[in-house]
């Protein structure tokens, strides 16, 4: 449900991206596809770079295609939905259904292990393939373009702009993938204190 949620506000930021993009008039379409490819291409690095951290530290559970690769090849697979409405809501109940049925097989190849293919000998501890989970971006886009149509706000809450609880809680949401990176390692190193696990695991 975790990730779920992640996924789909993924979506909706989506939205609100290239919403804001357009009425500033600041990216044409071209330089916008642009600005969502370095994007993407930025975060799916950092996504390689943890699969040659958790190789050398976890071997035997390494990540392949886990969330980082997953959300960079997804901003730059998004950028023609954004124009659609209804669409997004089809196609992504589609991929859903399609990764549901997916995961109920195994396959003795692993070059489709991005799209959902899962090889029989699979062992990672982080997997986001395309099937199921690129069907979440596009109900978030969807929904997005909706609650959120033409950067406006469509319903109506109570100012909380000045609560420091909500100050703090936009503050880490304007820096998920910085906190993403080193929450890890911190909770591994606070677990690894207080005895609960042995960091001899890692190497």
């Amino acid at each position: 449900m975790t990730a779920s949620t992640f996924i789909f506000l993924m979506g909706v930021s989506l939205t609100l991206s290239s919403s804001r993009s357009k009425l500033s008039g600041c990216y044409s379409h071209k330089n916008l596809f642009k600005k969502y490819l370095i994007r993407g291409c930025r975060i799916f690095l950092l996504g390689l770079f943890i699969t040659i951290i958790t190789w050398i530290f976890i071997p035997q559970e390494f990540i392949i295609f886990g969330i980082l690769h997953f959300i960079g090849i997804s901003i730059i697979l998004a950028y023609p939905f954004l124009k659609r409405k209804y669409l997004n809501l089809v196609a992504g109940i589609f991929i859903i259904f399609i990764g549901i049925y997916l995961q109920t097989l195994s396959f003795n190849f692993n070059w489709l292990i991005w799209l959902g293919f899962v090889p029989n000998s699979l062992s990672t501890v982080d997997y986001f393939p395309i099937f199921p989970w690129f069907g979440i971006v596009l109900l978030g886009i969807f929904f997005g373009s909706i609650l959120y149509k033409n950067y406006k706000r469509q319903f109506k809450l109570p100012e909380l702009s000045n609560n420091y609880f909500f100050k703090g809680s936009a503050f880490l949401g304007r820096h998920s993938l910085v906190i993403y990176l080193i929450h890890q390692p911190i909770i591994i190193v606070v677990l690894f204190l207080l005895g609960v696990v042995n960091i001899n695991y890692f190497f």
